[in-house]
């Protein structure tokens, strides 16, 4: 794997016009201009904590883009597939974008106190930073009490009984302590320079 170092500040303009990042070792395409003051500041104001730092070196390099990479995480005893292939960001074509993730799981969060007949804060205890589409979530923990702050979970969404072999409830776990270490679990299963077979994760990225 690359990282920063291994290119001249020549090479590191010459991919960012291509919108192409590299954070942890890990390339980031379709990569977004960083997240401005303002709208860090915003979601800043929405979270239990302060923002993790890496996750804010994450947004001052990059808003968001696209990752093509495996993820596999052991979720109620099996090995379960992650599909981690965006980074979400404001404005983005996917299933919703980071800001309105952000007000979703803050809908869920006031719906689950109220259930409780508990008063809620407003304030997330992790905030959602990636995943596919509404089946696989990535979320940052950004409350200051829990033990595990910093580190990164990821929610996979269980499939119908047919499924056999797969996942058949919602699950979450943990992916590492923090972000940088997560994205460095990121890998590819195969050579992506490999003569053409299944499909590959980066396909679309090539």
């Amino acid at each position: 794997m690359m990282s920063n170092t291994d290119f001249s500040e020549d090479e590191i303009a010459q991919l960012r016009a291509q919108r192409i990042e590299i954070f942890a070792d890990r390339v980031i395409y379709d990569a977004q201009p960083p997240l401005t003051e303002d709208r860090l500041a915003r979601i800043q104001s929405l979270c239990g904590g302060e923002i993790p730092h890496d996750l804010l070196a994450l947004w001052k390099l990059t808003a968001g883009g696209r990752l093509a990479y495996d993820l596999t995480l052991r979720m109620d005893g099996n090995e379960e597939a992650i599909s981690w292939s965006e980074l979400f960001y404001e404005g983005s074509s996917g299933y919703r974008d980071l800001i309105e993730w952000i007000e979703h799981e803050r809908e869920l969060a006031q719906e689950a106190h109220e259930h409780r007949g508990e008063v809620w804060n407003g304030k997330l205890g992790v905030v959602p930073i990636g995943g596919f589409e509404y089946c696989d979530s990535i979320y940052v923990v950004t409350d200051p009490d829990a033990p595990e702050f910093g580190s990164v979970l990821a929610w996979k969404q269980g499939l119908p009984p047919a499924w056999r072999g797969t996942l058949h409830q919602d699950a979450v776990a943990t992916v590492a302590d923090d972000l940088v270490s997560a994205f460095r679990e990121l890998h590819l299963e195969t050579d992506p320079l490999a003569p053409p077979a299944d499909y590959s994760v980066s396909d679309e990225f090539l």
